[in-house]
């Protein structure tokens, strides 16, 4: 409701291998584009800011889904696209933000109707690579992944922390560089996990954690027993420690899941196992949540 629109005269767009007909476009398959003079921040005269989109609907006729993409040409030969998959007999309204044009993001939000979105062209900051990183897929041969944390632009120089946005907060990630404390009690059995960052490893003794998903809940670990969780098993490619065989990596886990309380094992509703950060480490990931998406700090 809070949204204003302000059309593009179909006149200001030059038809190449397009049929047109009043405001609507027939593309055919594969080819044709619609070209539109942008000068001084304008698109077709009309100013666009950075945080304006461009809108357009479109209609695959087809059977099988679309790719529709969008391109920036500059004077001296600079680019930058982004492809969209549209699916087959859906009207969709497709929207580009302006700032896409900088190249800073790879991959765009989706919305009813359209597929992930890709750009190319502009020079991107870095590509974290994450989910199947295991062959043969559908088997379950790896069920953990890798997500980028921090980044450096070469060895010896500082790690910037990095963090994955999701609107699903289970998918954002925790930046930094970071090992895992578990805390047992007094009879051996882990009661939570820490995450820890290296940057705020000297507070780990406050003995209250945040929980890494609602900064509103808390533990007290206070009177627990951390012990580091990670072991490193590999150093710049070489094996770091003795090769432990199968059957005592399964005695290992199978004794460690019966340390765990009854009320995490049970198959009906069991409780969720605490794992959280401290205080400041959470406030980090907050701070990297609001300038990632673009509210102020």
């Amino acid at each position: 409701d809070s949204m204003t629109y302000t059309p593009i005269s179909p006149a200001s767009f030059a038809p190449d291998g397009v049929k047109a007909a009043d405001s609507r476009y027939t593309f055919p398959k594969g080819l044709g584009r619609l070209v539109a003079p942008m000068k001084d921040g304008a698109l077709a005269g009309v100013p666009l800011a950075p945080t304006d989109w461009i809108a357009m609907d479109v209609t695959c006729t087809g059977d099988r889904a679309a790719i529709f993409s969008w391109y920036f040409h500059t004077a001296d030969g600079r680019w930058c696209g982004v492809k969209m998959g549209v699916l087959a007999g859906v009207r969709t309204r497709i929207a580009l933000p302006v700032s896409v044009a900088e190249g800073k993001r790879l991959f765009l939000r989706r919305t009813p109707g359209k597929l992930k979105s890709v750009t190319q062209g502009a020079p991107i900051d870095s590509f974290g690579v994450g989910t199947k990183l295991a062959t043969c897929d559908p088997q379950p041969s790896l069920g953990g992944v890798y997500k980028l944390s921090a980044t450096r632009a070469a060895a010896g120089e500082a790690w910037e922390p990095v963090i994955k946005l999701s609107e699903m907060a289970y998918k954002r990630t925790i930046p930094g560089i970071q090992h895992i404390l578990r805390y047992y009690d007094a009879s051996g059995c882990p009661v939570g996990d820490m995450v820890v960052d290296d940057s705020c490893a000297d507070e780990t003794r406050s003995g209250t954690i945040v929980d890494v998903l609602d900064d509103l809940t808390t533990y007290d670990v206070s009177g627990a027993e951390p012990r580091e969780l990670l072991v490193q098993l590999v150093d710049a490619g070489e094996r770091a420690c003795e090769n432990e065989p199968l059957e005592a990596a399964k005695a290992r886990c199978r004794e460690a899941l019966m340390r765990l309380d009854p009320a995490h094992r049970r198959f009906l509703n069991p409780q969720i196992y605490p794992v959280a950060g401290l205080a400041r480490l959470r406030g980090e990931l907050a701070r990297r949540e609001r300038r990632g998406s673009g509210r102020s700090l």
